[in-house]
């Protein structure tokens, strides 16, 4: 599949940590947090912004090592601070 092909899909994620959940809402909504660990080991975080609003828009910028820059981005639809998170999730190259 390539990147610049558009695919609109519903992905709901429900998961359980063993953590606070306002220390997982941290994870996902601050921006250092945020790139810390999204990309996992083979990627590495270049920047992030995150302006946590309902309609706000969220950006994550990595790159594996030797490669091209890409950004992870998408936007708030729904905030509960410490218990929901909804937002959309595109790939760009």
């Amino acid at each position: 599949m390539m990147l610049s092909q558009r695919i609109t899909e519903t992905l709901n994620v429900e998961r359980l940590f063993s953590a606070p959940p306002s220390r997982v809402f941290r994870a996902w909504t601050n921006e250092r947090e945020i790139l810390a660990w999204f990309g996992g080991p083979s990627l590495i975080g270049h920047s992030a912004m995150i302006d946590l609003r309902t309609g706000g828009r969220w950006q994550v910028v990595f790159a594996p090592p030797e490669d091209r820059a890409f950004r992870i981005e998408g936007e708030y639809l729904e905030i509960v601070p410490d218990r929901l998170l909804v937002f959309t999730f595109r790939v760009v190259e």
